[in-house]
């Protein structure tokens, strides 16, 4: 699969309301395109428009961001996502499995694409998921922000209890 475009608007543009929507539209309707060849006649428990994966990637920024990852150091990182919704016990009683879709992102310096969409036949017991992956250089910068909000300190050595003096 060709990468898709996802279009999120990250970058503040002076564009209007408007116009931006209609920059934004081709790259929808490319995603929503390439979910209905993937997913053929299945709707329910899959994604089904471009929206759904521009929400991940939305998402997906909003975490990066949280976990204090500059913008210039965000490329390389990855979604993997799996839809749907949890489902009733009917479902595995009934002994049927349910068709759902999964979806990886990537993220470039200019923004999120899709590299790739599955139809997937999956357990009615599996939950949807989105793990978001990060490159080695991305993860020692979070955990480098987070130890900044605290101190370490040693301790001296405690006695063991039950020890005799």
């Amino acid at each position: 699969m060709k990468p898709l475009k996802v279009p999120t608007d990250t970058l503040q543009s002076r564009a209007t309301p408007a116009a931006r929507e209609a920059q934004r539209q081709p790259a929808l309707d490319a995603l929503t395109a390439a979910l209905a060849a993937c997913n053929g006649t299945a709707r329910s428990h899959t994604y089904t428009a471009g929206q759904h994966i521009r929400e991940l990637a939305m998402d997906a920024e909003a975490r990066l961001e949280a976990l204090g990852i500059a913008a210039s150091y965000r490329a390389g990182a990855e979604l993997h996502a799996k839809s749907g919704n949890a489902l009733p016990a009917a479902y595995v009683k009934a002994g049927r499995s349910v068709i759902r879709t999964t979806v990886v992102l990537r993220r470039l310096k200019s923004g999120w694409v899709c590299t790739e969409i599955k139809r997937i036949e999956d357990y009615p017991t599996a939950h949807p998921s989105a793990c978001l992956y990060l490159t080695q250089a991305q993860d020692e910068q979070t955990v480098a922000k987070l130890r900044s909000t605290y101190s370490r300190t040693t301790f001296p050595p405690q006695p063991q209890r039950g020890a005799a003096d």
